[in-house]
């Protein structure tokens, strides 16, 4: 199997150039029985020749670039597989858990099915008309959230009927956000670490200035 040397950024950026299905295999532990199942039918020729024409990146669950991946589309089950339209940042198919090797070709098949009605669409929509046409397509979006939330609320929603005009946020934009909370996140996580380390310091300096009090009165005493 191929997997791209990079970060989730450059993948898509290669996805997109490619104007490939962007392909994300979310996996365990390498000594997890299902990770090793699902790597063994991600190496059989048969499914390597499907995925031949995606960009596909692997990343471990827990690592960084998981948590990145995972504040755009939400990690349920582990492991699994993400095919995703590059051009959109909609997820075609999701499969994972137990996968068989029917079941994950039966996954890209979709995908690719998916990929091509989204192009017959395109191709067969009008060029001018009498009157004036708003097409409409689904995007996906991050919901909002506060900064103290986005670590557990930051989830993408499918979107459709988008009638106010507004463009679909770019995939790469929306990774870039995740990148901003991750750190946001990482910056509130050191301050508090900080906080705690200075209530530690002053609880110290308190005992200790106790202790010698107790000294000296002992010591007056005797």
């Amino acid at each position: 199997m191929e997997w791209f040397n990079g970060g989730v950024g450059e993948a898509i950026a290669a996805a997109k150039a490619k104007k490939a299905i962007f392909a994300v295999f979310v996996k365990g532990k390498s000594d997890e029985e299902t990770t090793i199942k699902l790597t063994e039918i991600l190496e059989d020729s048969e499914v390597v020749s499907a995925l031949s024409s995606m960009v596909c990146i692997s990343v471990e669950n827990g690592t960084n670039t998981c948590l990145q991946f995972s504040s755009i589309y939400p990690v349920i089950l582990v492991p699994s597989v993400y095919f995703i339209d590059s051009s959109t940042g909609v997820d075609l198919e999701i499969t994972g858990g137990i996968v068989t090797k029917e079941s994950l070709m039966a996954s890209i098949n979709k995908a690719n099915d998916k990929i091509g009605e989204a192009a017959d669409i395109v191709q067969a929509a009008p060029v001018a008309s009498a009157e004036p046409v708003t097409v409409t397509e689904p995007s996906a979006k991050i919901t909002e959230s506060s900064t103290s939330e986005a670590a557990e609320e930051s989830k993408v929603e499918a979107v459709s009927g988008n009638t106010s005009g507004e463009q679909p946020k770019a995939l790469e934009e929306r990774v870039e956000r995740a990148k901003l909370l991750m750190a946001q996140r990482q910056a509130e996580r050191e301050a508090q670490e900080k906080e705690k380390e200075k209530d530690k310091e002053k609880e110290r300096r308190e005992v200790g200035k106790a202790l010698l009090e107790r000294k000296r009165t002992q010591e007056e005493q005797d």
